[in-house]
């Protein structure tokens, strides 16, 4: 009777096969939910965050997450190592799956568990296709007692462009990410882009998990950083921001080595990997009462703003030509004060400190006697993910 059933594995303190009937057969028996023990197969526990001290309660858009299952991530994708193969590639090396730590095998490893596998979230509940078993030797009773010290090594990534290299071989696993944007222009006609179609991107790692350890937690973090605007109106007069504009040429691709038990951070050089244009930030235009301050996009809906998200250069150096977020960066700003309509231009400025993914930036444009000011912090609430650097002037 199982050969009708396409199967999927879940677990919500135990592990359930949730099953869908694939011929023609309608009795009850074909609609019944086999329990599998969850020490023989590979299950998932409920995902969470890397945060940097906040509990992450808060979205300040749809294109932030906080959380899987509804209203958030629905499922992610894991790649799973276990078993490598020996030197000359021609076998399963067994030995080198006991109790060996992931950097000394990453490079003769291949994706022997998991390729590319979807993983459904639902509340608590995280189900895969094909319920896949803990690896064994062989069914002798030492084969079946060895492996309960094979170590496991599990990659993940949800809600966005990931490219797994290589695919099936064996390898060094490194996983790719492109922002959704190709090359682009500046000058007088630069190519608009979209910010929301900038996902929240997010991946994982678990390194050296064992059969004894049971379900395997993930912790996902974000590959992004997130940049927001305040506005400041430091005047006695309302103060009407007409559009905000941000423009640049960016980094495009990142890409994340797992050789050791860490994953090492780069991005592609904006030279070989870029894309350029213009985020028109703002849909409507917004009035900053005298002697106020708002977010940009505030809405009683929306209290937390507009966060543009942009892939840092791990590797930046504020000493340095190495940029943390690209070049030729200028902010727009197109306001009236007392019914004179003006523009505000901060071309090509350049941080001087690094924003790290994981954490949301806010620019604080603060407008005084008759025109702005610049100042870049690292926010301290309880929002998106916290930061560490404050009021750091970038002028």
């Amino acid at each position: 009777m199982m050969n009708n059933y396409i199967r999927r594995i879940t677990v919500a303190g135990v592990v359930a096969l949730t099953a869908a009937v694939v011929s023609g057969c309608s009795d009850d028996s074909d609609n019944l939910t086999p329990v599998y023990n969850p020490a023989d197969y590979i299950t998932f526990g409920t995902p969470s965050f890397v945060l940097n001290g906040g509990d992450g309660s808060a979205v300040s858009r749809s294109t932030l997450v906080d959380k899987f299952g509804d209203g958030g991530v629905t499922s992610f994708n894991v790649w799973g190592y276990c078993v490598p193969r020996t030197i000359d590639g021609n076998s399963d090396d067994w030995n080198a799956a006991y109790n060996v730590k992931w950097p000394q095998k990453s490079s003769y490893s291949t994706p022997d568990v998991f390729k590319n596998q979807e993983v459904t979230v639902d509340g608590s509940m995280m189900s895969y296709t094909e319920p896949q078993p803990w690896k064994v030797k062989s069914s002798s009773t030492a084969d079946v007692e060895t492996s309960y010290g094979y170590t496991y090594t599990f990659i993940a990534c949800a809600n966005g462009k990931f490219t797994m290299s290589p695919a099936s071989g064996m390898g060094v696993p490194v996983l790719k990410f492109e922002m959704p944007f190709s090359d682009g222009r500046l000058g007088e006609n630069p190519t608009p882009l979209d910010h929301t179609s900038i996902s929240d991107a997010l991946i994982a790692a678990k390194f050296d998990h064992t059969r004894r350890n049971g379900k395997v937690d993930l912790a996902f973090s974000h590959i992004l950083t997130g940049i927001r605007f305040r506005f400041h109106n430091h005047t006695s007069n309302d103060l009407v921001i007409e559009s905000l504009s941000f423009e640049g040429r960016f980094y495009r691709t990142g890409e994340f080595d797992f050789s050791g038990a860490d994953a090492k951070r780069s991005v592609k050089n904006l030279d070989d990997d870029s894309f350029s244009g213009r985020f028109n930030l703002m849909t409507e235009p917004q009035t900053i009462p005298g002697e106020s301050s708002q977010l940009m996009g505030y809405s009683t809906d929306n209290p937390d703003g507009t966060t543009l998200l942009l892939l840092p250069n791990p590797a930046a150096n504020p000493t340095t030509n190495v940029l943390a977020l690209g070049d030729s960066k200028t902010i727009i700003v197109n306001y009236t004060l007392n019914g004179e309509k003006r523009t505000w231009t901060h071309e090509n400025f350049k941080l001087s400190y690094v924003p790290g993914a994981n954490v949301r930036h806010t620019a604080n444009l603060n407008f005084v006697g008759d025109e702005f000011t610049l100042i870049f912090q690292a926010d301290n609430e309880l929002n998106w993910e916290n930061g560490s650097d404050n009021d750091i002037d970038i002028n």
